[in-house]
């Protein structure tokens, strides 16, 4: 029976039955076994009490008879902080380790070779790896269970934990295994075990959200609210809203792994699926402040636009990583333009579709797309908020916002087409800088003219609209575009003179 056990387990997932096959001796499995029992007797220990309760007269008395009593309620609260400790601590160190020891090996490119797909070997990876520490804390569950029980801790707020939990840490492990295939250094182990520490503290404060400890019941938080639903009141609903949100961003990173993974030049996500996470994260986050209306009216016209810098700011930084995980390698470009100047007769017709959904074309139009997609959703929520008088005003603030946006990504573009080893430190150093040097340089000039704050400086819109006037606002779109068009020039003719380039050396060699 255990000889079809373990067949079936190789015949559905091979990486798996690698995994555990090293992993499951007896010895491993008996120390990992004595390792929980042992811990939660030191744990059970720590938390009692002995009283005497019959003493035997004699030349010295003696007890004869104890009450044991034992403290719940920490035993609870301190076997929970373990049990979150081990997954978000050590299981990362052990997926993270195992990744850095393969690629260091050079054995990943070898399993990269087996005939199974990307989804089973990470499948494999992630269910092998660490078993030892899911049969330990499996071992641990009944004393968690009956320690709830004896406190008096209702059952269905535990397994509702459990269900985060497992969300949860499903995207955790995927980001650092994603981190260690893009960034693989020797400290990255100890470094995701690090954050797994910090990440405990926090998560374990977002679990008792809303549970009242003297109560010993999930007494819900009125003010978290998503789209108007009070998520926060019920545990039923924050249970299905944070199943939902950790999944969800589980499987687009789910996505950037299993193609960085399969091929390690591949873009992070292609451009089709670059437009479902902009559609996405942009109704994720709007949920956030679509409850909060009734405030909004409050506000002043002023204040109503300065709450839109810090959503500009995530969007920002949104989709300034969707740049980087969308932009193809300089190679990749180099071929792409060269196809294009080799089949220019015949490329015309599909050009366009090319750009907005091939993996190898440029993003400007990817990015341009993106931006609209973030516009569409939030321009509605915007003008209900300021009125249709100041909606012109909130359309050119979206307008100037994405226009420097479209020239930030461009700006990445053209320097990813540099020939320095060092691209990703340059891009990232000159990114900064056409970001943060503009709003520096102004303030230490003391510039006040709205036209130049507007133009350079993201974010600056929101904060000069409601006085500005028409020409200010006119000229600071114009010279945006301006400076656009001369990008986009820049970068096709770059990208025109590699295509043509390459080209021409491969016309050569073939001649001779």
């Amino acid at each position: 029976m255990l000889l079809t056990l373990t067949d079936r387990l190789g015949d559905w997932n091979p990486q798996l039955f690698r995994e555990l096959k090293g992993r499951l001796t007896g010895r491993k499995l008996l120390l990992a076994t004595a390792t929980s029992v042992v811990v939660q007797g030191l744990l059970i220990s720590a938390y009692s009490n002995s009283t005497c309760t019959k003493y035997v007269d004699s030349i010295v008395s003696r007890c004869v008879e104890y009450h044991w009593e034992i403290d719940w309620r920490p035993l609870f609260i301190s076997e929970s902080i373990i049990l979150m400790l081990l997954l978000f601590a050590v299981g990362v160190y052990m997926l993270v380790a195992d990744i850095v020891r393969e690629q260091n090996r050079g054995t990943l490119n070898f399993i990269r070779l087996s005939p199974r797909s990307s989804q089973s070997i990470l499948l494999g990876k992630i269910l092998g790896v660490p078993f030892l520490l899911y049969w330990g804390i499996a071992i641990a569950l009944p004393l968690h269970w009956v320690a709830a029980i004896a406190v008096g801790i209702d059952l269905g707020w535990v397994f509702s934990s459990y269900l985060m939990t497992a969300a949860f840490c499903s995207f955790f492990y995927l980001v650092f295994l994603l981190n260690a295939l893009l960034l693989p250094a020797p400290y990255q182990a100890i470094g995701a075990s690090f954050v797994g520490c910090w990440v405990t503290s926090l998560y374990a404060a977002f679990l008792s959200w809303g549970f009242d400890w003297y109560e010993l019941s999930y007494s819900g938080d009125s003010y978290w609210k998503w789209f108007s639903v009070s998520v926060g009141e019920e545990l039923m609903l924050k249970t299905i809203w944070t199943v939902i949100t950790f999944g969800v961003a589980a499987y687009w990173t789910w996505q950037a792994l299993n193609r960085r993974f399969r091929n390690p030049y591949a873009t992070l996500l292609s451009k089709g699926q670059s437009y479902w996470l902009t559609a996405s994260f942009q109704i994720w986050f709007l949920g956030w402040l679509w409850s909060s209306y009734d405030s909004f009216n409050n506000l002043t016209e002023l204040n109503k636009f300065a709450v839109m810098l810090p959503v500009s700011m995530v969007n920002l930084g949104f989709l300034l990583m969707l740049v980087g995980a969308i932009t193809p390698h300089r190679q990749i470009l180099v071929d792409w333009a060269r196809y294009l100047e080799a089949s220019l007769p015949t490329a015309k017709g599909q050009k366009m579709q090319d750009l907005v959904w091939g993996e190898k074309s440029p993003i400007g139009w990817a990015v341009t797309i993106n931006v609209a997609i973030v516009t569409a959703i939030w321009l509605p929520w915007l003008v209900a908020q300021v009125g249709l008088v100041s909606g012109g005003k909130v359309l050119a603030g979206m307008v100037l916002s994405a226009n420097l946006i479209w020239m930030y990504a461009l700006l990445v573009q053209l320097l990813v087409l540099g020939q320095t080893k060092l691209v990703k430190i340059r891009t990232g150093v000159a990114l900064s800088a056409v970001i943060c040097l503009p709003s520096l340089l102004f303030s230490v000039l003391e510039v006040k003219n709205a036209t130049w704050w507007m133009f350079a400086v993201f974010g600056s819109c929101w904060q000069f609209l409601p006085e500005a006037s028409l020409t200010s606002i006119v000229l600071s779109c114009f010279g945006q575009i301006l400076a656009m068009i001369m990008i986009d020039w820049h970068l096709r003719q770059q990208l025109n003179q590699l295509g043509a380039s390459t080209s021409k050396e491969l016309l050569t060699d073939s001649k001779v």
